[in-house]
């Protein structure tokens, strides 16, 4: 029972460094965001042929192709942290109905006679 309670408690806490890493990769994301951004505006000096405005509606496509990806990338994180959620809460239950048998069997322990 000791070793259950351990290995669950084990995967509770891989599963909260996992969603403090995905935090942390989100709250990249902006800086993520503002160097491609800056990419695109470099790139956007190397095209001589196309007049302002052309580059600037390239720039726009890119930079809304860039952004559909992330906000891709944070859903399927979003999802994921769901799903973790979900397990850690499977876990949590798991382990409040384990200490309601712990506890009946230490009453049964406690009023067992002694020898």
């Amino acid at each position: 029972m000791q070793g259950f309670i351990e290995r669950v408690t084990g995967n509770y806490e891989q599963m909260r460094i996992a969603i403090e890493r995905i935090t942390l990769r989100i709250e990249r994301l902006p800086n993520h965001i503002e160097q491609i951004a800056c990419y695109i505006e470099r790139r956007a000096l190397q095209m001589p042929k196309l007049d302002g405005a052309a580059i600037e509606c390239e720039n726009i496509k890119c930079r809304t192709a860039d952004i559909e990806r992330m906000q891709g990338f944070i859903e399927r994180v979003t999802l994921r942290i769901e799903r973790s959620w979900k397990f850690i809460e499977r876990i949590t239950l798991r382990i409040e109905h384990l200490q309601g048998h712990i506890e009946r069997i230490a009453c049964i322990i406690e009023r067992a006679p002694r020898t």
